[in-house]
């Protein structure tokens, strides 16, 4: 090679060792210079996370402060973005410490790529084994990150589940969720709801993801404290109680020496509602079957299509596709039910309204015949006016009431009780509102068809259209107990701050008021009184449908002393369309509805019992048993038939 052509090749060798260096010059300066700030930015960013740390949700509390609902701490795994890609291995690892499946990491994985500054939760609750070992084995497992985060806990399980509710989107009706967000208070303004305010963290991480350093934090707002009017023993007692005589009632067991003719295998769903006659504050609300919260708590957290939401779903499911007793379904204010008897009361008020003496009398013979069809009754009464009517439950009697009154008049008054009207509660969402049997109603079910007068006699019993919640009806049974105050119900008392500063009280709210004839409401209570004891006068001994509930050892004391508490009620057996198809009465509903003390009422109580038979054998001791607790008597007695001993009866 010639010294030219050296010479030539060593300016080409030097042109381009100089074009090369001016490129990385002038990409220097345009990184430096003009895009110097974004790029530091960017830089920054790449090691900079921003981590989100959840708010406690608020406690809620029964009216004593017993703890129902709070939070718990736990841990949870989570992928977080990182720029060393995670290799077959560890992902084995991965799903190995935490027992997932390979493919729940890849979707983690997929999901960061997307939205690469949120974390993607892998598992909740994660174990101090399964902890220890991800910490242990860390730098084998890029963009892992365990953190605690706080979780909703119920401390007693499935305890007044439907009131509480539990914390998803689009769940059923619950104070979890109707408290959930932000509210404006009575002054205007906005306070936190149960949910509160989550924080945030900065945090450095290295090149595999893994916090190294903390920048700063903004602290989690927590979610304000309820206050319930629940009484936790008397929901309990309730819950108890409801499911003990279902359950006796599937069996065919005894009720305390009372042997039962038939099995009520179809008995499987209840409800009671319990109030404040005087405030509308609900003391005890429950529904039968019941669910555990507990099992919903880590839902919102779960990744989609991992064992943990397999489990939950197959739960949730399990709930939902139960449609004989829909256990997900808050019974006391969304199941309506024909009320049977104890829907008497309101057409006694019509019957007296419209000029019927108390004291004149039919002959209860046990049917009763109008214009060639026959009325049944479940027994002969003999000579019976309006006390003895309540007492015994004639159907014969109200069959004459009811044809006196008229049917408007007895429409009328059922909506005045509140009967078919929404209740007024705003602390549960979903109220069922009911229908009122009369010709309003039926226009509006069944257009091309007028009511016929034979109608009325099924309607002056509680039957044809007449369907209400327990709600309603413990409502109905506080305005009697009142002297005719329909109060709003309700359950939250009180709304309380993280640092247990007042933020709202609740006080009694009068919805609409009935001017009672004071004697006509006399004769009325005296016929609920005689439900509940036994009678010699005037037409001869009679006892009342519950009084061999409410008598003898069962007798109600105040705090087992000698203040004697009358309780007056009123039973109901409704019959359903499976009544009327198979001709069986264990097709039967049972309801109770009582308010006590008789002359100083301060609780009123409803009880449902969905194919009980009976209101008297149902639902009735259902009643005693919170009655008992309500006023501290009957301990004993009251063990037993809540905690039975295996084999006794």
């Amino acid at each position: 090679m010639s010294k030219e052509q050296i010479e030539k090749r060593g300016l080409v060798f030097v042109f381009i060792l100089t074009f090369a260096f001016l490129v990385l010059v002038g990409r220097l300066a345009y990184l430096q210079v003009l895009h110097g700030e974004e790029a530091l930015v960017k830089a920054e960013t790449q090691k900079i996370r921003k981590l989100t740390v959840p708010a406690p949700r608020g406690k809620i509390t029964d009216a004593n402060g017993v703890v129902l609902a709070t939070n718990r701490p736990t841990y949870v795994a989570s992928l977080v973005w990182t720029k060393e890609p995670m290799s077959d291995n560890s992902k084995e690892l991965l799903a190995e410490i935490l027992d997932i499946e390979i493919s729940v990491i890849d979707d983690a994985r997929r999901r960061l790529t997307a939205n690469p500054f949120t974390p993607v939760t892998l598992k909740v609750d994660v174990s101090a084994e399964e902890h220890t070992r991800l910490k242990e084995r860390g730098p084998e497992l890029p963009g892992v990150i365990v953190e605690p985060i706080p979780v909703r806990e119920y401390p007693n399980g499935s305890l007044a589940s439907h009131v509480l509710g539990y914390v998803l989107s689009g769940s059923r009706a619950g104070l979890e969720n109707t408290y959930n967000d932000r509210w404006i208070d009575d002054q205007g303004n906005e306070q936190l709801g149960l949910e509160g305010i989550n924080g945030e963290r900065l945090v450095e991480v290295d090149v595999k993801g893994r916090p190294t350093k903390i920048y700063g934090q903004v602290d989690p707002v927590p979610g304000n404290n309820l206050v319930l009017t629940i009484d936790a023993a008397l929901q309990e007692t309730a819950e108890k109680a409801l499911e003990r005589t279902i359950l006796q009632h599937q069996k065919g067991e005894s009720f305390w020496g009372f042997p039962m003719q038939k099995t009520f295998e179809f008995a499987q769903t209840g409800a009671v509602v319990a109030l404040d006659p005087n405030t509308g504050a609900i003391l005890a609300m429950a529904s039968y079957p019941d669910f555990d919260p507990n099992q919903f708590a880590i839902a919102p957290y779960v990744l989609k299509d991992s064992p943990q939401q397999k489990e939950w779903i197959e739960y949730y499911q399990s709930l939902e596709r139960n449609q004989e007793t829909t256990p997900l379904l808050n019974k006391a204010i969304q199941g309506t039910y024909a009320p049977g008897s104890t829907f008497k009361m309101v057409t006694s008020f019509a019957a007296l309204e419209a000029g019927v003496s108390p004291r004149e009398t039919v002959n209860s013979s046990g049917s009763f015949t109008y214009y060639g069809q026959t009325y049944g009754d479940w027994a002969v009464h003999g000579t019976t006016d309006m006390k003895k009517a309540l007492g015994r439950s004639s159907s014969v009697y109200y069959y004459v009431m009811g044809l006196r009154a008229g049917i408007e008049a007895i429409e009328d008054w059922a909506y005045r009780f509140g009967l078919g009207k929404p209740s007024g509660l705003t602390d549960l969402t979903g109220e069922r509102i009911g229908t009122v049997a009369g010709p309003i109603s039926k226009a509006r079910i069944m257009p091309e068809e007028p009511w016929q007068s034979g109608e009325t006699l099924s309607a002056a019993i509680g039957q044809s259209f007449n369907a209400f919640t327990p709600l309603q009806m413990a409502n109905y049974t506080a305005m009697i107990a009142n002297g005719g105050i329909r109060y709003k119900p309700y359950l939250v008392q009180e709304i309380r701050d993280a640092d247990d500063n007042l933020l709202e009280s609740t006080e009694p709210e009068i919805m609409d008021q009935i001017d009672f004839d004071p004697d006509h409401l006399e004769v009325v209570r005296e016929g609920m009184l005689s439900v509940t004891t036994v009678n010699n006068q005037p037409y001869g001994p009679w006892a009342g449908t519950a009084s061999f509930v409410f008598g003898g050892e069962r007798t109600i004391y105040r705090d087992g002393g000698d203040e004697l508490i009358q309780v007056a009620g009123k039973t109901g057996t409704a019959e359903t369309w499976r009544t009327t198809v198979y001709r069986d009465s264990r097709y039967n509903h049972g309801w109770f509805v009582a308010y006590a003390p008789y002359d100083n009422p301060e609780i009123a109580i409803a009880v449902f019992v969905e194919n009980g038979g009976s209101g008297a054998g149902a639902a009735a001791p259902v009643a005693w048993a919170v009655m008992s607790e309500y006023f501290n008597t009957n301990k004993d007695l009251l063990d037993r038939y809540l905690n039975p001993v295996e084999g006794e009866e």
